[in-house]
Order: C-alpha cells, then structure tokens, then sequence
C-alpha cells in the first residue's frame, strides 16, 4: 500500500452535528472515497470543496492536485469504543491512504468549544500575560482567566471579527467575533487557567507562568533568534550553513498563493453579512475609471463586477475614450439599466489624465476612488475601504494590498504585500499602485491631475498627495482588495517610466532639494542621487581588539576608493598603539577597558569626534563601490532622515544585510540575509533605497544632531541589540532608518573567534533578548509597520505567512 500523497488541509468535528466528522483537502481525481473504523466500513459522502464567490467571478485557479473536497464521516454510536478511522482512495487494486487518526485523538477533537492559541507571551517577572487566538461554537464563546487557586483573574480582552474562522466553520453560525485577544497584569504562581464555555462545555487550557520552564520552553526559539542577530552583526562564524545545522529550519516548500488565496477571500455567509452591514458613517464614493480600449468580455466583466460590490453607497464616473462603437453601445447599456454608472464621452486620442480631469467634474463623492480598466476590485473592497474609513477617520488617503490575475481570470500571480507608509520606497518606485482612495476635501486642496505626466499621473498624484499628509493620515490596509488583469510577463512601457522619472524629478523641487533622477535596474524603479551643497566632516569610528590585517583593509579601501574625502578617523581600542601609516587622514585613538561594550566604545567616542555625521563602522568591512559613502551621506543629509544603513556581503559575496525586520523569528532578523549577490527578490527590495525600522550598527551612517537627541545608545544591552534598540528610539522621534542599497560593502568575519564568543557569552546575550523582547514588546507584537503581516517571519525571503 502507497504511503499518503494528497493532502488533508483542515480536519474537525461539525459544530451543527455531533457525530459528524469533516475532512477537507486535496483528492486524487477518479478515485473512490472508502472508509474504515477499525475494520467496519462506516458511511462517508463527499462533495466539492466549493471556491469562494469572488474566485467563481473570475474562473478557477488551476489546481495542483486533483479535486479540493470536503468529505462528511457519520461515526457510528460506539465509535468511542474504536481503536482507528482510516480512509481511504480505491482505484481499482490501488489503495491509497488519505488520512488516519486515533479515536483518542477523536475524542480530543470533540471537546467544545473548538479554540486554537496563536501567540502565547508570559513576562514572568513583572507578571504580564498576553494571549491571542480563536473560539468557535455555535453561540458566543465565554472566555474567562483564573489563578491556579481558582479565582477569578483581572484581564482585559478584545474580541475581533475572524473572517477565516467563520469561513472554516460554513455548515452553521457561529459567534460573532470569535477572535480574541487577552491581556494581564500582575499574575502571578506557577500556572494560569485559560476557560472558554460554550454551548456544550468548556475547555480549559493551562498556561505555564514559572519562568525556569518557560525558559526551557523558549530555549531552542531564542537561539535561533540569537543565531540571527549574529548574522545581522555580520557574525558569519555563524553563517546560514551552520545556523541550519545546528537549528534546522522548516524544509517546507514557501505557500502557493494560489492556494493562499482562495483562503483569504471571503465566501457566500461573509458577503451576505457586509451587505446587511451599517456603518455609523456610510461615505459615497465616486470611483473615476477612464476606459479605452479593451475586449468587450473584460468591459463586462468589470462593470458586473462593480455592481456585485456589498457596500452599496457608491457611483463610478467612467470617461470613455473607447473608439470601438460597439463598445460605446456595451457602456450605454450598462449605463441604462444602473443609475450609478455616469460614462462621460472623451474627444478622441486624450490621454488617461484627461480622462481622470473629465470625471473628477462629474463625481459627487466624499471619496475618490482611483482605478484603471485592467483594476478588478474584490467584491468585498468598498466595504473594506468603508470599515477602515470609520476606524481610521483621521485617514485622508487609503491604499491596499493587490495582486495579478491573467486575462482569462484562471491564474492569480504577483501579490504586492506592501508595507506601511515609505516615504523612500514611494520615491523608489509606486509600490502604492493606482488602486487607492483618496478624501475629497484633501485632494481639492492638494492633488492635481497633471497631463504632462499622462500615463503616470497616478505616480505624480501620489506623491503630490504624501507631501502634504503625514504619516498618521496614510492608511494601509493589509489585504488583497484589487486584482490587476494582465498577461505574466507584461510590465510598463518605456514612455510610462520615463513620465514617472519626470514626476519624481517635479517631485524633488517641490521639496527643495536637489536631485539626479535615473532609472534603476528594473522597469519601473528609479536610482536618485541627491546633489549636496556643502562637503561635512564625516567622523568614522572604529572599534578594534587588535584585528591588525582587517583594521588595515578597512582603512585603505576607504581611502584609495572612496569619492567622498572629508572624514577623520576614531580608532575605539584597548590597544596602547595601532600600526603606523595606515592613513594620511587625521586618526585618532580612544583608548578603552578590554571588556568595555560597544555602546560604551560609540558612545564615548562620539564625544570626541569632531564630524557632525557619524559614521559606525565595523573594522572587517571592506567599502566595495567608490560613491557607497556619497550614496549614504546624501540621503542621511535630507531634512527627515536620521540614520542609513548599506548593502552587506559576506566573503562568500551573499547578503549579509539589507535591513532589518522587528519580529522575525520572534525577535528580530536581517532581512535577505544568504540570498546570493546576483540573486533578485520577489519585491526588489534588495534593490530599493527604502525605509526599515533598523539597520545594523556594523555599517550605520548618523546625524550627529539625531544621535543626542535619542541619547545615544544604550549602554543596557552590553553584548547585543543596542543598535536595534538604537534605531528604534530614533524612528520613535520621526526621524527615518534608511537602507540605501548602492552603498556596499563586504563584511567579513573571524568565525572561530566569533564561534567562541558565542558559547563563552550565551548567557549575557540571552539577557540581551530579554532586554529588547521587554522594551520593545508591543511592536513584536503588532508587527513592524515596513513589513507586511502577510508574509513570513520564519524565513528572511519576504515569502508568504502560512495561514
């Protein structure tokens, strides 16, 4: 007998029928559904695993494994009394197991109400819990906190709408606001009770509070996190190789977003739910979408689609260019039989821009929603720019995530997960798109549609409109409310791209700087070289522990590559004298205590430089291009920057940083880190001079009047982190984290020595964790806003978070 291939996604209990157990998941095509309890055959019928609504609308995804099914079990009365459930997929002599369980794991599964933990946080020595998950059961569940006396905890809880729950559970109502977060302070004991009561008992879940299991328990996490911050310290002792084998990572192929996204667009029960939904605001919007040529199919395609949204207060402006009359008549028709629809007729050969111009006149909306005719909104995306809209209303311009979808509606592709709002990555290229809804009120103040960047007015918009915001009025909203209809492959046209050159170089003089603006090395990506006025004193501080050899490299590539000349030298050593004739450059030493932590070395060392730019460098790194030090100083010279960051490599030429992202693998990680130099990411973020929350202190270029402001770093952490924490307090003053990416350089590493550190130092670093995980819990918790909350924080590729 075959061992099982296809896979069993979801497997529970029906909450509307005891004794019924529900399987879901991928079916071999032509093969009989058979099923065993011990070795009685019991009954099982199947049916397709219906797609979501929004899927249908635009035709099937391709599916990878045969048919997606959802199989009914009818357990017998005595099925308690059992041993074993198998079933099975018969093709003629081929048998096939598909799924076994336990009827002890059965009866586990039965317990009501059905709940799972999704992030459990113990603080054991100030008493602090925090609990995140889900309860399901046919009425709300009752969730409650209690001692391991008994008594009753004070907590405080917020309950959340779980629309991926409520589609789990299709074959009945369930609880409204299912989802539930818990927090707690001052507990205290061994053991805290996690109680949830529903229609037919309770479950009551013990959490661990005693902080030597707990540590036990974090163990294996919090070094692989260590591991990580090492890599991001261009520890290359610990290089990827090792961290792998000492901590294996997951050998699981990254999610098919095919099969992510039937998983994240709601069904039939949650589309009927928005359109009975009232908000205490009910805005109009006035959707302006110019229309030029394009198949008829996809003309009506879209229009339906606009009429099937559930948020119902709304009317579409539409500017027809189209010089095919039978598709005047197509939107005529359309504009008979629905009164929201108003097609404007456009003098022929006008651009996009005039169109946008016509209809803007027209709209009578409080909002104005931006889309192009290959924009296919979700039927669920007024509704979702309505709710954030209510929850956000200091929100002047909202703009969600998006994906690809091939013409004929059979393959979604390309999913742009963005982050929250980049000023630098907007000015990299639009990764906003042209999806995105924008205040009335704000825009006539504001905004303009320029014709002379038609094509890329959208582009010109965006950034005229983020001058003007700040960064609380920008909304992101982290879903997939828009799929772009395109053939794989196709991206802009030579003349788009250089209409958006044009509106970044306006957009430069606007803000009154100087800038050169080329196109990057992918289309649609720009390249800006900021112009400076004045030539600052650069003060580089290195520490040094006697690494004669690295100390001399470091030195000498600045010196003989670097364009940019004005800088001194700290030499931060215990040592009473380094070797003579490294440099012609003005060189100080600033002797220290062998044990004295970096945080102490910058510190102090900064009281002696005389730069009023900093920069912290590393000294076994190696400048590699000869502007990398042009490159940083001019963005950290803008007026909102604080802190920039390069592109490092190994010796092995793999990244060794490109930022870093707050909450990967739990903690913090670089972002990127292995990839290969010539290897490109699914975003080109490698690529793109983009904002992060941190850099790593081995290569980090500082304002002098930034650095005192935020106080330096902290002296706390001693081993690891206080550059992290660093970054973070700077960005907490507005100030911006930069990675630039043309600025590189090598950094390598003495992996012995840096092995043996590790093992010597395990516990100090490990206070080091708890440090950071305690002052910076929050934003762990609720994500970093320069990442998205739909990708992975178990890998460093920016690939799809498994849910």
């Amino acid at each position: 007998m075959k061992v099982q291939e296809w896979e069993v996604r979801r497997a529970r209990f029906s909450l509307k029928e005891e004794n019924v157990y529900i399987l879901q998941g991928d079916w071999p095509s032509g093969y009989e559904l058979v099923v065993f309890l011990d070795k009685e055959k019991i009954p099982a019928r199947r049916e397709a695993w219906e797609y979501e609504s929004a899927l249908e609308v635009f035709g099937k995804p391709e599916t990878l494994k045969g048919e997606k099914i959802t199989v009914f079990l009818t357990l017998p009365e005595n099925w308690e009394n059992c041993r074993h459930l198998g079933v099975f997929a018969l093709n003629g002599e081929e048998k096939l197991l598909w799924y076994e369980a336990s009827v002890k794991r059965l009866k586990e599964a039965r317990r009501t109400p059905q709940f799972y933990l999704e992030e459990e946080l113990v603080d054991g020595k100030n008493g602090n819990l925090y609990l995140r998950g889900w309860a399901a059961d046919r009425e709300q569940v009752k969730i409650g906190l209690f001692d391991q006396e008994k008594k009753k905890l004070p907590y405080k809880i917020r309950r959340s709408d779980r629309l991926d729950v409520q589609m789990l559970y299709f074959e009945t109502e369930i609880g409204k606001n299912c989802g539930f977060t818990i927090e707690a302070e001052g507990v205290s004991g061994r053991l805290a009770y996690l109680v949830l009561s529903g229609s037919g008992g309770k479950q009551i879940y013990p959490v661990n509070l005693n902080p030597a299991r707990i540590l036990k328990h974090k163990m294996e996490k919090y070094m692989k996190r260590g591991m990580d911050y090492w890599r991001i310290h261009g520890m290359q002792a610990l290089t990827a190789r090792v961290a792998r084998e000492l901590f294996p990572a997951s050998e699981e192929e990254n999610v098919d977003y095919q099969v992510w996204i039937q998983r994240h667009i709601p069904g039939p029960g949650e589309l009927e739910r928005q359109r009975n939904t009232a908000f205490p605001y009910m805005p109009k919007f006035s959707l302006i979408l110019p229309v030029k040529s394009m198949e008829e199919r996809q003309l009506k395609q879209l229009l339906r689609n606009l009429e099937n949204q559930t948020y119902r207060n709304f009317e579409v402006c539409l500017a027809d260019e189209t010089e095919d009359v039978h598709l005047h008549e197509v939107l005529h028709t359309f504009e008979k039989e629905e009164t929201r629809l108003h097609v404007t007729e456009q003098p022929e050969h006008t651009g996009i821009a005039e169109g946008v111009l016509s209809e803007l006149k027209e709209a009578k909306g409080e909002y104005l929603l931006f889309c192009r005719q290959e924009d296919l909104p979700t039927p669920d995306a007024l509704f979702a720019f309505a709710r954030v809209i209510n929850e956000h209303p200091e929100g002047v311009l909202f703009y969600p995530d998006n994906d690809r979808m091939t013409l004929d509606g059979n393959r979604f592709f390309e999913p742009e997960f963005k982050p929250d709002f980049d000023p630098e990555l907007l000015e990299t290229t639009n990764y906003i798109g042209r999806f995105f809804l924008v205040k009335r009120d704000f825009f006539e103040k504001y905004g303009s549609v320029d014709a002379d960047f038609s094509g890329a007015c959208d582009y010109d918009l965006l950034l005229r409109l983020t001058e003007a915001a700040t960064k609380e009025q920008l909304i992101h909203i982290p879903r997939i409310l828009c799929h772009i209809r395109m053939e794989e492959g196709v991206s802009a046209g030579e003349e788009e791209w250089e209409r958006a050159r044009l509106a970044l170089t306006a957009h430069y003089e606007r803000l009154g700087e100087k800038a050169m603006v080329r196109k990057g090395e992918k289309t649609g990506f720009f390249r800006t070289r900021f112009v400076r006025e004045e030539s600052p004193l650069v003060s580089i501080l290195i520490p040094y522990r006697g690494e004669k050899e690295a100390l001399r490299r470091c030195i000498a590539s600045l010196d003989r590559k670097s364009s940019y000349q004005n800088y001194e030298y700290l030499i931060l050593t215990a040592e009473e004298n380094v070797e003579e004739g490294l440099t012609e450059k003005p060189l100080r030493l600033v002797h220290f205590g062998q044990q004295a932590t970096k945080a102490v070395l910058f510190n102090e060392g900064v009281k002696q430089a005389k730069g009023n730019y900093l920069f912290f460098l590393a000294p076994d790194t190696e400048l590699i291009g000869a502007d990398s030090l042009e490159e940083m100083l001019g963005s950290c010279m803008r007026k909102e920057s604080g802190i920039v960051g390069a592109r490092l490599y190994d010796g092995e030429n793999r990244i060794a940083h490109a930022g870093v992202i707050i909450g990967l693998h739990g903690l913090a990680g670089a972002a990127f880190a292995g990839f290969p130099k010539t290897e490109e990411d699914v975003y080109s973020r490698i690529l793109s001079r983009q904002c992060y929350s941190a850099v790593t202190g081995a290569c980090m270029l500082v304002k002098r009047s930034v650095f005192e402001a935020a106080g330096g770093f902290s002296e706390d952490f001693g081993l690891a982190f206080w550059d992290l924490d660093f970054c973070l307090r700077v960005g907490a003053l507005g100030k911006r984290v930069i990675y630039e990416p043309y600025a590189e350089f090598y950094h390598y590493e003495d992996r012995e020595k840096l092995q043996k550190e590790a093992k010597e130092r395990l516990e100090e670093f490990h206070q080091a964790i708890a440090l950071f995980e305690e002052r910076w819990s929050e934003l762990i918790r609720t994500g970093d806003p320069f990442y998205n909350p739909n990708l992975t924080l178990e890998k460093e590729d920016f690939s799809l978070k498994r849910n």
